[in-house]
């Protein structure tokens, strides 16, 4: 078990099926999140791949949205506990849920996001969320839409991962020339999408 999902598994542990366990705190928080990160993108008829699925809570939030659109959804984490509880909840739809990295993925998402996946603050982790981002946009067919904690904030716990983004921004830009920086909300965090130049 590595340390992101000793993290995790001792969330679960402690705090069960709920938002603190997968390191939100509130529900309209979450929504909000979602809400960015689908800014300005087409989901209708759209495969999508949830990288640190948590509970799947995705997938409901984009079913209430527009309940008449049909899309594809595949959600991924590292923590078999969410991904126990994931396939429960969309066993009844037709979704992928997987347990492991990303990295082992080799098929393609018409879209791919992550909210919330490169928060916690490990050994390296810049260098190896900078490789996820890189992985996670080879296999978008589309867009690939991620947020982030930002450098921009009154505060910083130890545990948490906070990143400056016009530094993301270049490194998104380096990608592709198509991206979007959205830093306009209430939380000390941002969003980027990155858009396959096609």
């Amino acid at each position: 078990m590595n340390e992101i999902e000793k993290f995790y598994t001792d969330n679960f542990n402690k705090y069960g099926k709920n938002l603190k366990s997968i390191g939100w705190s509130n529900k309209k928080d979450q929504i909000l999140r979602f809400n960015k990160i689908f800014t300005g993108i087409e989901y209708r008829n759209k495969s999508i791949l949830d990288v640190g699925c948590g509970f799947g809570d995705l997938y409901f939030f984009l079913r209430k949205k527009n309940k008449d659109v049909n899309f594809k959804y595949s959600g991924i984490d590292i923590t078999s506990n969410f991904v126990e509880i994931t396939k429960e909840r969309l066993s009844l739809t037709n979704s992928n849920v997987y347990c492991g990295e990303v990295f082992n993925l080799n098929k393609k998402f018409d879209i791919v996001v992550a909210s919330g996946s490169m928060s916690y603050n490990f050994k390296g982790a810049k260098n190896k969320n900078l490789l996820l981002i890189k992985k996670m946009y080879e296999i978008t067919k589309k867009v690939l839409s991620m947020n982030f904690m930002s450098s921009y904030s009154d505060f910083e716990l130890k545990k948490n991962l906070h990143y400056k983004p016009e530094e993301m921004f270049q490194f998104a830009k380096k990608l592709s020339p198509k991206v979007n920086l959205i830093h306009d909300y209430n939380l000390y965090e941002f969003t980027i999408q990155i858009f396959k130049n096609d």
